[in-house]
């Protein structure tokens, strides 16, 4: 089975439907290869854990929510049952 890659990032505010809990951001990643596996998706931004993750139901990537923001410039890592693919993409806080 191919490694799903990941093609593009965004955060934004989480909405008022997020999971319980107390968010900093809602993220999205979009890519390919995002398929149910036997040993769950794990994803960070720098060494922030994204919890909450949700598929997209083609494979094209997933969401999550982050309880911090990362620091500026901290990259995606993801895998299933560890999250050992790094990845180029980096958070960037929004600009005021």
């Amino acid at each position: 089975m191919d490694e799903p890659t990941a093609t593009a990032m965004t955060f934004a505010p989480p909405d008022a439907y997020a999971p319980d809990g107390s968010w900093a951001l809602e993220v999205t990643v979009q890519g390919t290869g995002f398929v149910e596996r036997s040993l769950g998706l794990m994803a960070l931004v720098g060494d922030v854990p994204v919890q909450y993750i949700m598929p997209v139901l083609d494979g094209a990537g997933f969401t999550g929510f982050l309880a911090t923001a990362p620091n500026e410039g901290d990259a995606l890592r993801f895998g299933y049952g560890a999250p050992n693919i790094t990845t180029t993409l980096e958070y960037h806080a929004p600009t005021v």
